[in-house]
């Protein structure tokens, strides 16, 4: 009985769970491996809207432009008039228009721009009171230094005089020379420009010097000319935002509102 029990327990000890396979690593060299990828950088988008300082003489006259394509910041007066525009969607104030010129030269670009795209804003900077002729040169020379300050891309500015500031020459060309586009007005004088000159429009040859096209696209008679006029567009009667006003000040406002447009094409 013995010799049977212990066969017994010799053969139950051999019915173990059998050992699993241990799987051979390969070698290093026979390990096959997938290839990255080329790396392809993803395409960067401009996301810096585009900034066009319209030096002018304010915003929101009789509370038109609440649509106006405004930046949230960067608004500035030069002037000694205190009030600013109300019911604008803005961070920063936007300084008043009593005249009326400004408020139809921001309607004029963002027309012009094209109302479907918001990748550019429009900074206000106030530089013209009525009756303060030196005070206005010397406030237009702040507001281009301005516009250079805060990295404005364009500078519209339909305004002028026949008076050469070399401080507002020195303004112009450092903007310019920071990469900025100057559009102004060439004067609503009938004048050529050659014998006449008119400032800022001459303060440099890389300003865009724009005259006045009548409804026959012909020259406008109020309108400066000669070879130092750049553009030709029609400024006779045109509206922005409801307001309806002639001359090389609008002109240039046209022309500005269409380089934007250029401008974000060449982006896309």
């Amino acid at each position: 009985m013995k010799i049977l029990l212990t066969l017994l327990l010799v053969l139950l000890s051999g019915c173990t769970e059998p050992e699993q396979p241990v799987k051979e690593e390969p070698k290093q060299e026979e390990r096959k491996t997938r290839p990255m990828p080329p790396y392809r950088p993803k395409r960067m988008v401009a996301t810096k809207p585009i900034i066009v300082a319209v030096i002018d003489t304010g915003f929101g006259y009789k509370g038109l432009g609440t649509k106006a394509k405004l930046c949230k910041q960067g608004h500035k007066n030069f002037t000694s008039d205190l009030d600013m525009a109300p019911n604008l969607n803005t961070e920063d104030p936007v300084p008043m228009d009593y005249h009326g010129h400004g408020t139809n030269i921001v309607g004029i670009i963002d027309r012009y721009a094209n109302w479907s795209t918001y990748e550019y804003c429009i900074v206000i900077v106030k530089y013209y009171s009525p009756g303060f002729g030196d005070d206005n040169l010397k406030n237009t020379v702040k507001a281009i230094k301005y516009a250079t300050a805060i990295g404005a891309d364009f500078i519209n500015y339909s305004g002028g005089g026949k008076d050469r500031s070399q401080d507002e020459v020195d303004a112009i060309q450092s903007f310019l020379n920071n990469g900025g586009t100057v559009v102004a007005a060439a004067g609503n004088e009938g004048a050529d420009l050659k014998l006449t000159p008119f400032y800022p429009a001459l303060a440099d040859d890389r300003i865009i010097v724009v005259g006045n096209l009548g409804f026959d696209g012909n020259k406008a008679p109020s309108s400066n000319y000669g070879e130092k006029v750049d553009i030709w567009e029609r400024g006779t009667s045109i509206e922005g935002f409801g307001l309806i006003m002639t001359g090389t000040s609008q002109a240039a406002a046209v022309v500005t509102g269409k380089m934007i447009k250029q401008k974000i094409e060449n982006r896309k």
